[in-house]
């Protein structure tokens, strides 16, 4: 007989709807508030064109956070999260941004900008039909029943043997490139050439360097794997220890060839299955880990931007942002990392004016073709980048390429135009699907649901931060180890319920 594990670290008691009405309405006039603070009522915006759809996003957010708030939902729940990031992604930051006027690499001009609303527009639809359809697939499936299970291992000796195999990667990696010292000047080599599209002293390592980049995850899992049944394992200091062993690893592993995002995901995968198997974390503890991961995000800026010298060398590093347009890090940051208003503005401009034909899927299938090593297809199709080439420099200048990422949307828009708020409630399945496994990876300790789950936290952000190219790069990077953990275990009944 089957039975259900109440919830770890959640409410269990449902919310009455004026509690829920009341967290919505709080939740939206902060996020008001801080759109005001943002500059929504500055004379640089343009109110009368966005305050509706500002309002109407800042109204559907607050819907999944009010919840949250209120903890009925796990603190990991990926829509809560979703939307959480979706305040700075979809309000606080392109309406900062517009306050500052402030348009980083792009040809803007202000017929591009008269289209902001436009993007708000589709925003608004996209968001809409998303969590529409996650409303009616979470009502259809509301009856479904979870078996209490027991995860084993089909071979016992996984969680070393992908330790072991990762870490050999990543050593042969490290030997290749010189050391540690020689990535150091591999990495500064790539910034003296250019960057990465003029120099790119990396190419032809990619799906080498996405097993290498893996090991963090590998080893966070085996230790995970090991003290998942210690008492000890739950203690504050154990976390703390972990945690800043775990950072320690990772930047060492991954974030010396410049790259936040092997860091920051690497982490997050790790701890939140920590969170899923050992003990929950809680909302402030949640909170913090954001304004940390922010802090970290903004700091590596003088690393990614200044090797070496930028990170140990204040003036430097000033010197070098500004002659790559960055003159303010903070704003920077802001504009460029967590929102991609600017960059999909100008893909529908172009797109709706004719300068960028739709690729109706082209882009999808030359991000699928990225993966593979170009010494096994060396005439593969080109990723998303020619597409978003041709709209930051015309169609006449084939030579110049850009290495700024659109995001899922940016990328859907460019191949379907307007249509692609359609394929809305395929992103409302996904989220229905993901919100699922992480409620029963919090409620039951599913290992098996587990792995795959401490990945889906942060999937969603991902679908709305990167491109088709960039996000099958990281999903194979990131993604490998949970799969290969859910690939080669399964569950079972547990003696009580049989």
């Amino acid at each position: 007989m089957s039975k259900i594990l109440p919830s770890r670290g959640k409410n269990t008691t449902s919310p009455s709807l004026l509690s829920l009405i009341n967290g919505r309405i709080l939740i939206s006039f902060c996020i008001m508030a801080i759109s005001a603070y943002a500059g929504i009522f500055s004379k640089e915006v343009d109110t009368k064109s966005i305050i509706v759809q500002v309002v109407i996003i800042a109204w559907l957010l607050s819907g999944p956070l009010s919840r949250w708030v209120l903890g009925q939902v796990d603190v990991l729940d990926p829509v809560a999260l979703l939307s959480l990031f979706g305040i700075h992604y979809f309000i606080f930051g392109p309406i900062y941004q517009l306050s500052l006027d402030y348009w980083p690499f792009l040809p803007w001009t202000s017929s591009v900008e008269a289209y902001v609303a436009v993007w708000y527009w589709w925003q608004v639809a996209i968001i809409s039909i998303s969590f529409i359809s996650l409303t009616l697939f979470s009502e259809l499936g509301r009856n479904e029943i979870s078996d209490t299970k027991k995860t084993i291992f089909l071979l016992r000796e996984i969680p070393i043997i992908l330790v072991v195999i990762t870490f050999v990667v990543k050593l042969a990696t490290i030997v290749m490139l010189g050391g540690f010292s020689g990535i150091i000047d591999t990495y500064q080599a790539r910034l003296d050439g250019g960057g990465v599209s003029e120099n790119n002293t990396f190419a032809g390592l990619g799906v080498v360097i996405a097993v290498g980049n893996a090991f963090p995850i590998a080893f966070g899992y085996w230790v995970i794997f090991l003290l998942k049944d210690k008492y000890w394992a739950k203690s504050r200091l154990f976390l703390m220890a972990f945690a800043i062993t775990m950072f320690a690893i990772t930047f060492a592993s991954n974030g010396l060839m410049g790259s936040r995002a092997n860091v920051i995901y690497a982490v997050v995968i790790v701890l939140a299955l920590y969170h899923f198997v050992i003990r929950p974390f809680r909302a402030v503890q949640i909170i913090f880990a954001i304004v940390a991961l922010f802090s970290f995000s903004q700091l590596y800026y003088s690393f990614k931007f200044g090797g070496i010298e930028g990170l140990l060398n204040g003036q430097t590093s000033t010197s070098i942002l500004k002659g790559r347009q960055i003159d303010d890090l903070s704003n920077f940051g802001i504009i460029r990392d967590y929102t991609r208003m600017d960059v999909q503005t100008l893909a529908i401009y172009s797109v709706d004016t004719g300068a960028t034909k739709n690729s109706w899927g082209r882009s999808y299938l030359g991000g699928v073709a990225a993966i593979i090593p170009s010494a096994i297809w060396p005439s593969r199709m080109d990723s998303f980048t020619l597409e978003k080439s041709r709209i930051m420099f015309g169609r006449n200048d084939p030579g110049k390429i850009t290495n700024l990422v659109f995001g899922g949307f940016g990328e859907a828009y460019v191949n379907f135009g307007i249509l692609s708020a359609i394929l809305s409630p395929v992103l409302g399945l996904l989220l229905y699907k993901m919100r699922k496994s992480v409620a029963l990876a919090g409620s039951s300790y599913n290992l098996h649901v587990a792995y795959k789950a401490s990945i889906m936290v942060i999937f969603p952000i991902m679908l709305l931060i990167y491109d088709s190219n960039s996000l099958l790069y990281v999903i194979i990077s990131a993604g490998m180890i949970p799969f290969v953990y859910s690939l080669f275990s399964k569950n079972v009944m547990v003696a009580d319920d049989i």
